[in-house]
This record gives structure tokens, C-alpha cells and sequence, in this order.
């Protein structure tokens, strides 16, 4: 079986992804964490890069306890693999 992959990106409407100062942006609603939370939720691993996840403070969690519920009542793990990339390999394991 071939693997799938899906790419998510989140910018606002004038293609911003962070603020001027490199820190998260607060351009999310509500329903649209829901449905990332969602999202994450149907795949096997998450996939970011060191500078998005510290910037970000990214926990790459699923916050919904119902999404890792259904998670489980498949088989699954509660949540899905964090992968952190780094071109240097310097990782914070935090």
C-alpha cells in the first residue's frame, strides 16, 4: 500500500503565515482549530519544521478529547506521531 500524504497550510487572506516578529499569529477562529484538530485527527503522524514548532509554540496535540476517543475506538493512538524536521538537527526536545 502506497502511502498518503497531505499537505495543510494555514495563512491569512494577505499570505501572512506569522507576524513581522516571528511570533504566532492569532488570524484563527475557533471553528477553524476545531477542524484542524480534525484534520490531524484522520492521519497517522504530524509533520513540522523546528522553526514552525518553536516559533509556534507548537504542541502538535490533539486538544479534543472526542478526537482522540474515536482515535482509540479505531485502533489507533490516542494522537497522531509528532515528526519535527531540522536541517542542523537542532531539536529542543521540550
Amino acid at each position: 500500500m502506497r502511502p498518503k500524504i497531505h499537505a495543510h497550510f494555514a495563512m491569512t487572506a494577505d499570505g501572512k503565515i506569522s507576524t513581522k516578529n516571528l511570533t504566532p499569529s492569532q488570524f484563527t477562529s475557533p471553528a477553524v482549530k476545531a477542524r484542524i484538530g480534525e484534520i490531524r485527527a484522520r492521519h497517522d503522524a504530524i509533520l513540522a519544521g523546528r522553526g514552525t514548532v518553536a516559533a509556534d509554540t507548537m504542541s502538535m496535540r490533539l486538544s479534543s478529547e472526542k478526537l482522540r476517543a474515536a482515535r482509540i475506538k479505531q485502533g489507533l493512538p490516542p494522537e497522531p506521531l509528532r515528526v519535527v524536521i531540522s536541517n542542523a538537527g537542532k531539536i529542543d526536545p521540550a
